[in-house]
């Protein structure tokens, strides 16, 4: 009973703040060891893969009518000008979700000496190496506050669609969360799109809408991996994980719908780095 007390304060912790501009991936990594949630390295990869899983889905439902129509687009018929320009945006989408999945698919594929680049970021999970996750998300936390600082006194004129250039960056930016649990892929991807002269307004959504795609796909690997490798499944575990998790995410998807996630970014910026400092000093204990 009281591991599954644990796991619902674990999923529901990092539920919320999986879309969220802070890494969930320290709170995770933090919280397993602080409540000691388990000691195979195998489960602990399963159980966060499972919560990414779920809170990525989450998107991918929300924005369900968007991807819908970018995979469509090249089908589709435009008669009207404002047709012609809608499948050109979504034509656009298409090609960004393409090019974002490829590193995503690199990263599954397994190198020599049977070495898996997949299998970094849960290797980091573990407590030997919170110091490198405090001070990644004290580096997130600082990065987003300089975006923030650069787009309240930028004069270049901001745009309402992300261009390829900024797509490129985003991408780039991007790659460190993949293999480092306390950099949030939410924030520097925010702040790539405040760097790049994005619209304010929209820079949420973009972030949501790309980030989501490839974070599903190699979790999705991650946990067939698991499964594959013989980790002891534990059923209602494995329900609290994604149930609460989806739920925690559908919440704070529903409140960002309704308020500007840009005017909390200090806050945020100011939380991951105290919440690193928090992880370090945890670290030396």
């Amino acid at each position: 009973m009281i591991s599954y007390l644990k796991m619902l304060i674990t999923a529901l912790v990092c539920g919320v703040f999986a879309l969220l501009p802070v890494p969930y991936g320290a709170h995770y990594a933090f919280l397993a060891d602080a409540m000691y949630l388990t000691k195979d390295r195998n489960q602990l990869t399963l159980y966060f893969a499972l919560i990414s899983v779920a809170s990525t889905a989450v998107v991918l439902v929300a924005l369900h009518k968007i991807y819908g129509r970018a995979l469509t687009a090249p089908f589709a018929k435009a008669a009207t000008p404002q047709e012609k320009q809608s499948k050109e945006n979504y034509l656009r989408l298409l090609r960004n979700l393409g090019i974002l999945l490829i590193p995503a698919v690199l990263v599954m594929i397994p190198l020599p000496n049977n070495i898996n680049l997949l299998d970094l970021l849960p290797a980091l999970l573990q407590k030997d190496y919170l110091l490198v996750t405090a001070s990644c998300c004290i580096g997130s936390g600082l990065f987003l506050l300089i975006s923030r600082w650069y787009a309240k006194r930028r004069r270049n004129p901001t745009s309402h669609t992300t261009s390829l250039r900024a797509l490129l960056r985003f991408l780039f930016y991007q790659l460190p969360s993949y293999f480092l649990p306390g950099v949030s892929g939410i924030s520097v991807g925010a702040s790539n799109l405040l760097l790049c002269d994005v619209e304010d307004t929209i820079v949420v959504r973009e972030v949501l809408l790309y980030y989501a795609p490839p974070v599903f796909l190699m979790n999705v690997v991650r946990v067939v991996r698991c499964i594959l490798q013989g980790v002891v499944l534990d059923p209602v575990m494995i329900a609290i994980a994604v149930v609460v998790s989806a739920g925690a995410s559908i919440f704070v998807l529903r409140l960002l719908s309704r308020m500007n996630l840009r005017k909390t970014f200090l806050f945020f910026a100011i939380y991951a780095v105290i919440f690193g400092l928090v992880i370090g000093v945890y670290a030396f204990i």
